[in-house]
């Protein structure tokens, strides 16, 4: 799925606000960092929720995860050099 039809798919076309779901959130992130990194760039104000997601050996270096909700999330040999955990929730 593209980056601009996963944006067009949960364009909330009353309020012009972007709301996600984490499993949306998670095929974006899937994608890799460059890509993941340039959609958290075109969408500042979205909450990143990847609570309880399954992360093991995801490769997130240089990922921005800043203030992100990694409740629960399992990281298990995840690749996390560089990645910024800047207030992200880790517990």
């Amino acid at each position: 799925m593209s980056l601009v039809s996963v944006k067009d798919l949960i364009k909330d076309s009353n309020i012009g606000s972007v709301k996600m779901a984490s499993t949306i959130q998670l095929e974006i992130l899937r994608e890799g960092a460059e890509v993941w990194n340039q959609w958290r760039k075109e969408n500042r104000s979205v909450n990143i929720d990847l609570s309880e997601a399954n992360l093991i050996e995801t490769n997130l270096i240089e990922v921005n995860l800043m203030r992100a909700n990694l409740t629960r999330a399992n990281l298990t040999g995840s690749h996390i050099f560089g990645a910024n955990l800047l207030e992200a929730n880790l517990s």
